[in-house]
């Protein structure tokens, strides 16, 4: 099986056959979003407009050629709200957020990479900051601070709000379509510190709670959804010892419930998970590197051994994983090995093209797995 590495900061590729690291400079972006040898993500330089006093960011646009190994990256908006670091890339399209001057609202705009141009997303406007969106299928979502959140599915804006105010969102939800009219979401509510499910047989005024946390005692965030499986992140509550436990990976879906993650180390901080088709990646806290395995909890492997990277917060998509890395300078490489011959090794000064590891010498490396 190929598995394909995109990340920014550092730049993974693990392609088969071959091996090396390359590396350019660049700033300390937030928000990266792969899909189909592309990426998204916020550069995370900003400005100050002198009459309104806005700030904003610029989002970024990556796209590698897996022939020639190289990676283009194209800014494609400079008028990113700064502080809503997500993006959103999916299908051609790149998501984000960005204030309107005319009217003081924040809307969702995308970038078309077909055209080349920008719009906004229709019913997008808030006068809250929008932190958060999400895209699948045609469909994109986004929330602010409201006890709702609204997704557009090409045609009609949709909200999902709760009435009782029982619930409220802090970032935006992860969203799932198949492409009709199925759409799934899951999203964590900063009142109760719990995960909840959405999808389109509930209504509009409603939502399961799959992980219910404590303010007090247990806890779960960050949570992405696809086709009816949501992974997570959470800390249980130890009576014995009288504390929470490490940060863990959770799974949920409706036939199994909610479940700690086989593949979650014992003893250490496992963070910020991603899910694609039955592939997860996530970050490992305490040494910064990432893991991914199979939603069943097999096939779990370590993917990065960099002892002076922070690598966190993974998006994966169709076999490919991308995710943020900061060495404290700003550096950007990529990786290309095939899977048990390559990956690791450290990242050379900023515009340099080096090969590292040698394809004999990182074998094996990748299928390093946890006790």
């Amino acid at each position: 099986m190929k598995t394909t590495v995109i990340g920014v900061i550092c730049v993974i590729v693990l392609l088969a056959g071959e091996s090396g690291v390359y590396a350019y400079k660049n700033p300390d972006p937030t928000g990266v979003s792969v899909y189909e040898n592309t990426f998204s993500y916020n550069d995370n330089i900003t400005w100050q407009d002198e009459q309104t006093y806005v700030w904003y960011s610029s989002i970024q646009y990556s796209v590698y050629d897996p022939g020639s190994r190289q990676i283009t990256t194209t800014p494609i908006a400079t008028n990113a709200l700064q502080g809503a670091s997500q993006t959103a890339n999916y299908g051609g399209k790149v998501y984000y957020v960005s204030p309107d001057a005319d009217s003081g609202t924040n809307s969702v705009y995308y970038w078309d990479s077909s055209t080349e141009q920008t719009q906004q997303v229709p019913g997008s406007g808030s006068w809250n900051q929008i932190r958060g969106v999400s895209a699948s299928n045609g469909v994109v979502a986004w929330s602010d601070w409201d006890p709702s959140f609204k997704y557009y599915d090409g045609n009609t804006v949709h909200e999902v709000v709760d009435t009782n105010y029982s619930w409220q969102l802090s970032s935006g939800p992860s969203i799932w379509s198949d492409g009709g009219t199925v759409v799934q979401a899951a999203f964590y509510d900063q009142l109760s510190y719990s995960i909840y499910y959405w999808d389109t047989t509930m209504g509009y005024d409603t939502a399961l709670c799959i992980a219910q946390g404590d303010p007090y005692g247990s806890f779960y965030y960050a949570p992405k959804v696809y086709d009816g499986k949501v992974v997570m992140a959470g800390q249980l509550y130890d009576p014995e010892l009288g504390y929470n436990s490490d940060y863990d990976i959770f799974t949920w879906d409706s036939t199994n419930g909610l479940q700690r993650y086989a593949g979650s180390a014992v003893g250490l901080d496992d963070e910020y998970p991603d899910i694609n088709g039955d592939t997860i990646a996530w970050q490992q806290y305490d040494d910064y590197n990432i893991w991914m395995g199979n939603y069943d909890g097999t096939n779990v492997r370590q993917i990065t051994f960099t002892d002076d990277m922070n690598e966190t917060n993974p998006s994966v998509w169709g076999g490919q994983v991308a995710w943020l890395a900061n060495n404290g300078v700003g550096t950007v490489g990529s990786t290309f090995g095939q899977e048990g011959e390559g990956g690791g090794g450290e990242v050379p000064e900023p515009s340099t093209l080096l090969l590292l590891l040698p394809l004999a010498a990182a074998a094996g490396l990748i299928r390093r797995k946890r006790d």
